[in-house]
């Protein structure tokens, strides 16, 4: 609706591609792009997006306001040399989930807990594993966050009546398999 304002949208798409090689392209990518566009914002969303930006801003865009959303487990030590970073971190209610579960299923005695290896699945992962020592007693927990697609599937198939799942970040096996 505003005729003055125009966006720009980028997607770093770092569940499917995630190797140094191509983490170098982008930056190579922006250093170029940084040369011949003026951001008067630039928003980002999610850790890999934020971790470019603590990384590259400076250099790329200088001073430009950065906003940030979809953090997870943010570590507000890299903010110190950001002034111009405005935002807000991610956290999934990992307690009122479980708590949840446990109201609605309580027959419910295992826990299935489905996690990938990114960068997300490990912040994510790591909140969750502050908050389990209070379901001692509740619940047994399996992690289960080394699979295959098919060893996934093949996990789930054999599961009882016992256990309830929760899927934390499935994008990808560890075979590098977008999900």
């Amino acid at each position: 609706e505003y005729a003055d304002a125009n966006l720009d949208f980028e997607y770093l798409n770092t569940k499917r591609y995630f190797s140094d090689e191509y983490f170098n392209l982008f930056k190579e990518l922006y250093r170029e792009m940084s040369k011949h566009i003026q951001f008067d914002v630039i928003i980002v969303s999610d850790n890999a997006a934020y971790n470019f930006m603590l990384e590259c801003s400076n250099e790329y865009f200088g001073v430009v306001p950065v906003v940030f959303c979809g953090v997870n487990n943010l570590d507000e030590s890299g903010l110190a040399e950001h002034s111009n970073f405005y935002g807000f971190d991610e956290k999934a209610d990992h307690f009122g989930t479980l708590t949840s579960i446990n109201s609605i299923f309580p027959e419910k005695e295992n826990i299935l807990i489905i996690n990938d290896k990114t960068l997300t699945g490990n912040l994510i992962f790591q909140e969750l594993m502050e908050i389990l020592p209070q379901f001692e007693g509740v619940f047994n927990f399996e992690i289960f966050s080394d699979f295959t697609l098919e060893t996934l599937v093949e996990k789930v198939e054999t599961l009882d009546d016992s256990y309830a799942v929760y899927l934390l970040v499935v994008n990808r096996d560890r075979d590098g398999n977008f999900i």
